[in-house]
């Protein structure tokens, strides 16, 4: 990933935030990278108050003549060309240094992921988050409960989201460019057995109290996170076709799905592994 000295330490601090850690040196290289971005040194007042003070040796004189000079004749170019070198410089001893505990907080990330999701799907397990208020009236208090804390749970889930990615992706995970959701996928869900395109559908739909996590659950999906090395995208559908064949009196046409895996025609309703509404 291109990124920028600052952008990286933001990315480690919101894995920190969430259970991560660093180690004492990429705590001093921050330090160190942060003093320097601050800099505001003006080289020429250095040398002017050295040059009254009786204290200051030839030798450091010189220093600061050479550094004013140079100053002096700096612009926006140099100063980025500098700036550039260092920064460079510093974002690969970071990435080197962060590199020693990336699995680690992968796993932490993982955990607590895998956490919130079950805390998610046992609601989800007891009742339907999207069953109707008229029906919680009539339930008991532990389903009750469940249906309101889906929706908490599952935002709780989805706040979590780009902070597990990003541990992913400095542990190592590579994702196709510009496609995120593809990772995401892969990254939060167990799709094995299931239908792609209806994966997709559920993936893209938000719309309810628990979000695309309902979806997911009610077509049959596990909600978690694999461990670093179990991570693969998930690749889009492929395009619907429309395919025609000879009938009665003359030409049907028919949309046809090239990921069914028998190749059948597809209908609109696609059959979902759950009930809409749990019983109570």
């Amino acid at each position: 990933m291109n990124t920028t000295p600052a952008a990286f330490i933001d990315q480690v601090n919101t894995i920190v935030e969430n259970g991560g850690t660093t180690t004492t040196k990429f705590e001093a290289l921050t330090k160190r990278w942060n003093t320097f971005a601050n800099l505001e040194d003006d080289m020429q007042a250095e040398l002017n108050k050295a040059i009254l003070d009786p204290k200051v040796k030839p030798e450091e004189l010189a220093r600061l003549h050479a550094l004013a000079i140079a100053a002096a004749g700096s612009n926006h170019v140099t100063e980025a060309t500098v700036r550039n070198s260092v920064a460079a410089e510093i974002l690969a001893a970071l990435r080197v240094e962060y590199r020693t505990v990336a699995e680690a907080n992968y796993e932490t990330i993982r955990e607590r992921f895998n956490e919130l999701a079950e805390q998610l799907t046992d609601a989800l397990d007891e009742v339907d988050s999207e069953a109707s208020p008229e029906l919680m009236v009539k339930a008991d208090s532990a389903t009750r409960a469940a249906w309101a804390d889906a929706p908490a749970h599952a935002y709780q889930l989805t706040a979590l989201l780009p902070t597990l990615h990003t541990a992913a992706l400095l542990a190592g995970t590579t994702q196709p460019t510009g496609h995120a959701d593809k990772l995401l996928i892969g990254l939060t869900t167990n799709t094995e057995g299931l239908h792609r395109r209806r994966v997709w559908e559920a993936w893209n739909n938000t719309t309810g109290r628990a979000l695309q996590w309902r979806e997911l659950w009610k077509l049959g999906a596990t909600i978690e996170a694999p461990a670093l090395n179990d991570i693969k995208p998930y690749r889009e559908p492929m395009p619907m076709e429309t395919r025609a064949e000879r009938a009665d009196y003359g030409i049907r046409q028919f949309e046809y799905d090239p990921e069914d895996d028998e190749g059948k025609k597809t209908f609109p309703e696609a059959g979902h592994t759950r009930n809409a509404v749990s019983s109570i």
